[in-house]
């Protein structure tokens, strides 16, 4: 496990961290499609995964916008 964990290391090190996004978007379970629930703003907001970023920031539609969720809790449904 460490050694997979330091060659992900690396790679981030390396300036490669669209490879890293890449990974764990195609590992993350929920990433796309799936309906959640998570604080913005001061009140809930509710939306559809959209997918992560280059940057590892979770993507949600709500309405016409697509949120940029970086830190906090998030509710799927």
């Amino acid at each position: 496990m460490l050694r997979r964990f330091s060659t992900w290391l690396a790679r981030l090190r390396a300036q490669r961290s669209a490879d890293v996004a890449a990974r764990w978007s195609a590992l993350a379970v929920g990433a796309t499609g799936s309906t959640v629930e998570w604080q913005a703003d001061g009140g809930q907001r509710r939306g559809v995964t959209a997918g992560i970023d280059g940057e590892g920031a979770l993507l949600i539609r709500a309405g016409t916008s697509t949120e940029r969720v970086v830190a906090g809790e998030v509710i799927w449904l």
